[in-house]
């Protein structure tokens, strides 16, 4: 019963903060574009990535344990783990290229390390669903193993 309990809670941090990424990405980012213009959008985005990445931290947390038990879970989890700290000197150093008062970028070379940042949180999401399946495909296998033994465990 505590292995299932781990299980969801496993996959309800990686469903809250992969989740949260993607419907944000996909979602609110294009609307405030749309509704703020992108420098006010991004202004957004600058704030609400720090919570995103401290999401990140506390997840990471939760899989451990899980990571430990699975040669490919600790792979990806070492992944997002090296990403997530990239992500936080990558968001520093673009911080330090955004005037928020003025509402302005104040470096040239803004875009180039946000293309770095877009980059390495696409590994981290890939690292999220590469962990995701094998947590999932996990679970099912072993259902089935013990199916195939004749002893399903109870539901």
């Amino acid at each position: 019963m505590a292995e299932r309990v781990y299980r969801f809670v496993c996959l309800a941090a990686l469903a809250f903060w992969m989740g949260g990424f993607t419907f944000y990405a996909l979602i609110v980012i294009p609307t405030g574009n749309h509704l703020l213009g992108s420098i006010r959008q991004g202004l957004l985005t600058q704030q609400v990535t720090q919570w995103m990445n401290l999401l990140g931290i506390l997840s990471l947390l939760i899989l451990l344990p899980s990571a430990r038990r699975c040669k490919w879970r600790a792979v990806s989890w070492l992944v997002m783990a090296a990403s997530l700290t990239m992500l936080f000197g990558l968001h520093s150093r673009l911080d330090a290229l955004i005037d928020a008062p003025s509402q302005t970028i104040t470096g040239d070379n803004f875009y180039r390390w946000h293309q770095a940042y877009l980059v390495d949180v696409t590994i981290q999401w890939v690292a999220a669903l590469v962990y995701l399946w094998i947590l999932s495909v996990g679970q099912s296998a072993s259902i089935q193993g013990a199916a195939t033994a004749g002893s399903l465990p109870p539901r």
